[in-house]
């Protein structure tokens, strides 16, 4: 497993996994494979802005993860919006709230925003939706 794959499985599932070969290979068990996806319907949401290449980067890295991603962003950052609309499976919330009244950067007001508008998608299963 080179870095960047690595980087993109979480840290508990390296460690489970370092552990399982360790034992493996002194005999005592075999290996466990990594957990399969559940069919659970996972939402996430994060704040990208000026940060279009990390954003492709964790978009790339969480698509076995998760079903759908709200990315929040800025009017100005078109560079994330393009990135966003290379996916299918995101969707891109443009939005004033990150500066407004002059902020420089409220991402709390951004997230309040997008959950009051997307609490069904956020809080719902697949079933209800």
């Amino acid at each position: 497993m080179d870095v960047r794959t690595s980087l993109c499985v979480p840290l508990a599932v390296r460690q489970r996994d370092a552990l399982s070969l360790a034992a493996a290979v002194r005999g005592r068990t075999r290996p466990a494979l990594s957990p399969t996806p559940t069919p659970v319907h996972l939402v996430r949401v994060t704040v990208s802005e000026n940060q279009s290449d990390t954003l492709a980067v964790s978009l790339q890295c969480s698509r076995g993860f998760v079903n759908h991603t709200i990315v929040i962003t800025s009017p100005m950052d078109r560079e994330t919006q393009r990135v966003c609309s290379q996916s299918r499976l995101t969707r891109c919330h443009v939005t004033e709230a990150l500066h407004l009244n002059g902020d420089p950067f409220n991402k709390g007001r951004a997230l309040q925003e997008v959950s009051g508008r997307d609490a069904r998608n956020c809080h719902q299963g697949p079933q209800s939706q």
